[in-house]
């Protein structure tokens, strides 16, 4: 099969390198964005059968007049004494003065007594930041208007203030964002091209991965963006990165196999042509057998709950695919045509190498081959200790610079208020049965949250404006809401916690942040559970083969 697709290839070159570029073109032109398909919110990605999930489709229906998101502005005194009545009063004039601009996107400005730390060292204003979706660009163009306005405003006042919250942290490490893909691009790249260099001496075959994978690139991103509308998938921000490294990774590495084995038939004597069908025929079905082995593991990714994972594994699936078939038509073609031209200026491919040291590696593999194999499986378990000590980590704020203001106004909050003010932990109190909840009711159940297990204060109730039978209730942990003591906290004890103390005839659902991570460790911990033996037993099902 791979002979005859090889002669095929080398045959007609030319029209299988025309057939590639009509296709690219008509894919990249035709296909929808991968911004089409991406989504930001952690949420999305999770089942409804999840309590999180849950909860946020009761606040959506319950109060939908709720913002997508919240900018909290933090105020202190310049001097870092307490604020006086006076400042407060100041504050207030300044959420009135901010709320008269009516700056897009925004809504709310609400400030109080609620809103002053009680060691009086900050108070805050919470603005509503509405958009059709939570990664809105018109959101950070909120942000920095506010940030614009907030200067003149307190100017002479004594007072100063930072915008805080996950939208003012995007603003603010915006160009982070923005240049890790440029930054692993160029970094690959540059690795690609020196290891190529190193190998084969010559310029061409170094670029050769790098132009044709680039290609490649353009193609997978048009037809994963394509799949995704069509099946109604999301994927997160970090596709993008994850396609560059792993389309340059095995598509580097099937390139490799081709042009080690060509090179051994130009040196053995065969005409270019002959060289190529022979690479085909013999390479064809170890590159196959790999890309077999990887697509399968991919997507046996589809049995996740985890969205992302349900999503990710199909667009590597793809990405994996398009690259073994690059790897039997696109380049064979293209190298076949060069010749012997793919390793100029170089003259070393015309030598046998010696291989001295790969030689005498092999000679004391066989001769001792159980003492090989204890030390090496011996390395191999001394360097996987380290996941003795692994635990997942949330804080995705903790990786960003912390001079920034959204990260001083952050800290200033946490210090004047508990740890989870910036992200507090939404319950929600209902019948379920469309009957009003009674004020009773509510007030009961906000006094007994407040000796829920790690609750640090309870945020006065809000009742729903268009359905009765719902109230929310925000809980400001005594931890850092996306640390993994907050997220086990509300796993393991918070929410059991919550729901015994939901009066009789209601119930309560725990969403929020901290519930929200706590639901996708959950999910995470099932998905590894399935996935790995399954992708394990079908890999090595390949191998058998």
């Amino acid at each position: 099969m791979f002979e005859r697709l090889g002669r095929f290839v080398v045959g007609k070159a030319w029209w299988v390198i025309g057939g590639w570029l009509l296709a690219a073109i008509a894919i990249v032109v035709t296909s929808p964005s991968l911004s089409d398909i991406t989504s930001a919110d952690q949420e999305s990605f999770l089942p409804r059968s999840y309590e999180s999930v849950q909860a946020t489709e009761l606040a959506t229906k319950s109060f939908p007049q709720a913002a997508t998101a919240t900018a909290t502005i933090v105020v202190k005194r310049s001097d870092g004494k307490p604020l006086t009545p006076a400042d407060e009063a100041r504050v207030g004039q300044l959420a009135q003065a901010l709320k008269a601009r009516n700056i897009p996107q925004t809504s709310g400005y609400l400030t109080g007594p609620q809103a002053v730390a009680p060691d009086k060292s900050v108070q805050i204003i919470s603005v509503g930041l509405d958009a059709d979706t939570p990664d809105d660009p018109k959101l950070l163009d909120a942000v920095r208007d506010l940030r614009a306005d907030l200067g003149p405003d307190l100017a002479g006042s004594g007072l100063t203030a930072g915008v805080a919250g996950d939208v003012a942290s995007f603003v603010d490490n915006e160009d982070t964002f923005n240049s890790a893909f440029a930054v692993v691009g160029v970094a690959t790249i540059i690795l690609i091209i020196g290891l190529i260099l190193i190998i084969f001496r010559s310029p061409i075959a170094a670029l050769l991965p790098v132009v044709v994978i680039s290609v490649v690139m353009s193609v997978t991103t048009g037809l994963v963006a394509a799949a995704g509308k069509a099946f109604d998938l999301n994927v997160s921000q970090d596709l993008q990165t994850i396609l560059l490294i792993v389309l340059f990774g095995i598509g580097t590495d099937y390139i490799l196999f081709l042009l080690f084995r060509y090179r051994e038939r130009l040196r053995a004597g065969d005409d270019k042509r002959t060289a190529m069908i022979v690479t085909v025929q013999r390479v064809g079905e170890v590159i196959t057998s790999a890309a077999g082995a990887v697509i399968v593991a991919f997507l046996v990714l589809l049995l996740a709950s985890l969205g992302f994972f349900g999503s990710l594994g199909p667009a590597l699936a793809i990405a994996v695919a398009v690259m073994l078939v690059t790897s039997l038509t696109l380049i064979p073609a293209l190298v076949s045509l060069l010749g012997r031209w793919v390793f100029w200026p170089s003259k070393a491919w015309q030598r046998t190498p010696k291989a001295s040291l790969s030689r005498r590696l092999g000679a004391a593999v066989g001769r001792r081959p159980a003492v090989v194999a204890a030390a090496s499986g011996a390395l191999l378990v001394a360097l996987a200790a380290g996941v003795l000590g692994y635990k997942a980590d949330y804080d995705f704020s903790a990786g960003f610079p912390q001079d920034t203001e959204s990260a001083r106004a952050a800290k200033d909050l946490q210090r004047g208020f508990a740890a989870g003010a910036l992200a507090p932990t939404e319950v929600y109190l209902t019948t379920g049965n469309g009957t009003p909840l009674t004020d009773q009711q509510v007030n009961d159940f906000a006094a007994a949250s407040a000796s829920a297990p790690g609750v640090a204060r309870v945020q006065p109730p809000e009742r729903s404006a268009t359905d009765p039978s719902v109230a929310r209730l925000n809980l400001l942990l005594d931890e850092n809401p996306v640390s993994n003591e907050a997220i086990s906290l509300v796993r393991d004890d918070l929410r059991d916690d919550l729901h015994a103390k939901a009066p009789e005839g209601t119930k309560a659902l725990v969403g929020g942040p901290t519930a929200i991570f706590a639901d996708i460790n959950s999910a995470n911990n099932r998905d590894l559970s399935v996935i790995l033996p399954v992708a394990a037993g079908l890999i090595a099902l390949i191998l058998a083969l």
